[in-house]
């Protein structure tokens, strides 16, 4: 079954331009922890309430129009993964005010794996079932895997949750939601999950709940095949626990693989709190493994396509993305769009939209700056916050970054076919492919440019995409040596 066809489409609701809170419309594996993270909110004493459970295109569009959201286009609360969980106030109307415990609410809906808003830093009221780097699946209607064996309970679930709603959410309601639940949501393909990929990373999320000694379960099963597969990191040589061999038990052998994994990957040090066990932090990098290994022929393939598309070689194109990007994927560990938000840009931006930037900057300086200055960056997720508080003082500021695995300037939007930086953002947000998309488009549009491309000319190619100062850089020498590594990688050919 396909969920946004079958489910969704059809519902008579499909086109309202009104506010949705009808449970019905969630995924039902989002739906589960949806209800569990508002049930546990509930039982801490958070006065919350699952608000907008699905938006049409219709109500997208008339909030953007009056400048109630930063998207035209729908996002996920079209597909059933995303939703709103609001405060009620003590006259038990909806409440977006900062006085709530956010901070909380946004903890326990990510001690399940969800996606939160909070994070942006804008969206605090949003969950999601996936992450931002994911979205594109969902867009394209591919859905993560779920136990179908919970859609039983979904329905009991959803009918606990009217009643409660309908009794004014007492104890005695969401203590019958929290003991419907009775535990943990039951594993993907957990009956054969002794021989299930520990790679296959198209469900929702590989680990739902943190790990360390002494637990049991075959979420334990799975995190030792995947230690398993790297050499660095094996549980064990040979006997209980090698490949082939893993238990569903967190002993000494798991928790010193562990430690190993977390270390080759700068996760937490030895003697810190979470040495050892899988956190948040250690179940994120496993995720994005993962996703790595598991979409990388799909990757090979379209990146292949794009290499057709604008007459280009595989290696050319990768040989830009190794040496622009430094490595970079285009997000940072917690979903987020790479940003770096430039004050002198939003400097001149203020200008053009008829401000005075110099009366502004008194009061902002950190955010607007007439010159350069690397002291006024802070680098991963703090530049997205940068740019949220940049555009309280004005919408310019979305011209006013770089985005993106290729760090695109936001004022390129046009050159990369979008008519606003913001909806050049959007299109950054559904996956890698889209920055590599959006890159072949801006160097396309500069015949000169893409010539030197397609003729590795890099000295020309350098000057035209990094500036006068190349040279001083070694760009030219770097993307050569960069096309001759990937040359020599035939699985690209």
């Amino acid at each position: 079954m396909n969920w946004y066809r079958d489910k969704i489409k059809i519902h008579p609701k499909y086109k309202l331009n009104q506010i949705v809170s009808d449970l019905s419309f969630l995924y039902p594996g989002f739906a589960f922890l949806i209800i569990k993270t508002f049930a546990l909110a509930r039982r801490e004493k958070l006065r919350v309430h699952i608000f907008e459970t699905y938006r049409s295109q219709e109500r997208q569009l008339d909030l953007f129009n009056r400048g109630r959201s930063k998207l035209r286009a729908n996002g996920m609360h079209h597909f059933g993964v995303a939703t709103d969980i609001i405060f009620l106030d003590k006259n038990n109307n909806p409440s977006w005010s900062d006085e709530h415990n956010w901070k909380r609410l946004g903890e326990i809906g990510k001690s399940f794996g969800l996606t939160w808003g909070g994070d942006w830093p804008w969206d605090k009221p949003h969950f999601q079932f996936i992450p931002v780097a994911a979205q594109h699946k969902i867009v394209t209607t591919n859905y993560p895997e779920y136990d179908r064996s919970i859609d039983k309970k979904i329905s009991e679930l959803l009918s606990l949750y009217q009643d409660a709603q309908a009794g004014g959410f007492s104890d005695e309601s969401i203590k019958k939601i929290l003991s419907c639940i009775e535990g943990e949501l039951p594993q993907i393909d957990n009956k054969s999950a002794s021989t299930a990929d520990p790679l296959d990373s198209s469900r929702k999320s590989i680990f739902t709940r943190d790990l360390f000694s002494g637990c049991s379960g075959e979420d334990v099963r799975r995190l030792q095949q995947f230690l398993n597969t790297d050499t660095d990191t094996l549980v064990a040589a040979q006997g209980i626990g090698s490949s082939g061999q893993e238990s569903d038990y967190f002993g000494d052998l798991t928790k010193r693989a562990v430690q190993r994994f977390q270390t080759k990957y700068n996760i937490v040090s030895a003697g810190c709190d979470g040495y050892g066990k899988v956190g948040l932090s250690t179940r994120e990098k496993i995720q994005e493994l993962c996703e790595d290994k598991k979409n990388a022929s799909n990757r090979k393939v379209t990146i292949q396509q794009m290499a057709e598309k604008y007459n280009l070689d595989v290696a050319s194109i990768l040989a830009v993305a190794q040496v622009e990007s430094g490595g970079r994927t285009g997000f940072q560990k917690t979903g987020l769009l790479t940003v770096l938000f430039e004050a002198h840009i939003f400097y001149q931006e203020l200008k053009k939209a008829g401000l005075n930037p110099d009366v502004l900057m008194k009061q902002y300086p950190n955010l607007i700056s007439p010159t350069w200055n690397r002291n006024l960056y802070k680098g991963g997720d703090a530049e997205n916050t940068r740019l949220a508080e940049a555009l309280k003082i004005h919408k310019c500021a979305w011209n006013c970054a770089s985005y993106g695995k290729f760090q695109i300037m936001g004022f390129n939007c046009k050159t990369c076919g979008f008519d606003t930086a913001q909806d050049f953002v959007e299109y950054l947000k559904t996956g890698q492919e889209a920055h590599i998309e959006a890159f072949l488009r801006f160097v396309n549009a500069n015949h000169k440019m893409m010539d030197a491309l397609k003729g590795k000319d890099w000295p020309t190619f350098a000057r035209l995409y990094n500036g006068s100062g190349y040279a001083q850089n070694r760009y030219d020498i770097k993307l050569a040596e960069a096309y001759k590594e990937q040359s020599a990688k035939s699985y690209f050919c």
